[in-house]
């Protein structure tokens, strides 16, 4: 994870070998590995999705299946959780129609991580994230979103300003920005 994230990878031959990491990463995330096993994972995938995830889209949604799985995803792992989140924002960055197969998935488990966070109160950081991903649907994908999805999405929103999370000034952020785009948004 490291070495990708301060490589510029600008060698192309270095491609093809990075698309043929995907789906051993992609089995560890599914598989009974230990959760800082899971987390480097699904680190690797967000920075090769960031990288060079354009060159190679179905590489991409394959490995995307992985991470919207209960077992990522929806694992109850907060830290894995906020990863997978980040990491499908950047996904459907990359893929965007192509994720609509997805997408029941991923926002039953990205409202529930939503929730999860509210509950908590102590987990801004997995707020963020899901309101991050919600903003990328809402970019990317916003016709594949129905009025009750905009009606979780508010309702999330107005929790979220009501929870102890309301002071936490990137919350604040990143739930005006998803509002904004609801705003926008051709649902």
């Amino acid at each position: 994870e490291s070495r990708l994230r301060t490589t510029t990878l600008k060698d192309q031959s270095t491609h093809p070998a990075l698309f043929a990491l995907l789906p051993t990463l992609g089995k560890i995330i599914h598989g009974k590995a230990e959760p800082r096993l899971k987390h480097t994972s699904v680190a690797c995938i967000d920075r090769i999705v960031e990288k060079i995830g354009r060159k190679d889209p179905s590489a991409i949604a394959e490995v995307a299946q992985n991470i919207a799985r209960p077992e990522c995803l929806g694992s109850g792992d907060a830290q894995l959780s906020t990863l997978s989140l980040l990491c499908l924002s950047s996904i459907v960055e990359v893929l965007k129609d192509l994720i609509i197969p997805l997408l029941p998935v991923i926002l039953e488990l990205c409202f529930r991580a939503l929730n999860e966070s509210l509950e908590d109160a102590k987990d801004a950081q997995l707020h963020n994230a899901a309101f991050a991903l919600l903003g990328a649907l809402l970019t990317h994908v916003p016709a594949m979103l129905s009025g009750r999805h905009v009606q979780q999405i508010l309702t999330t929103a107005y929790n979220s300003a009501n929870s102890e999370l309301h002071t936490v000034t990137d919350c604040q952020a990143a739930r005006k920005d998803a509002l904004e785009l609801v705003g926008r948004a051709e649902i």
